[in-house]
């Protein structure tokens, strides 16, 4: 068991810059898998999504 801080991050970007995002976590993070998941968004304030 370990007692770091941790931080939540959320990243609006292109689904064509996830790999390298990925690769940077892999670079500049302690964990095995670190968890980095892109998410579709299904729905949205119409107002923003435009």
């Amino acid at each position: 068991m370990e007692d770091v801080a941790e931080a939540a991050v959320v990243l609006h970007t292109r689904r064509s810059l996830v790999p390298a995002i990925i690769e940077r976590v892999n670079k500049d993070n302690p964990y095995d898998a670190p968890q980095v998941l892109a998410v579709p968004v299904v729905e949205g304030h119409p107002g923003y999504r435009q």
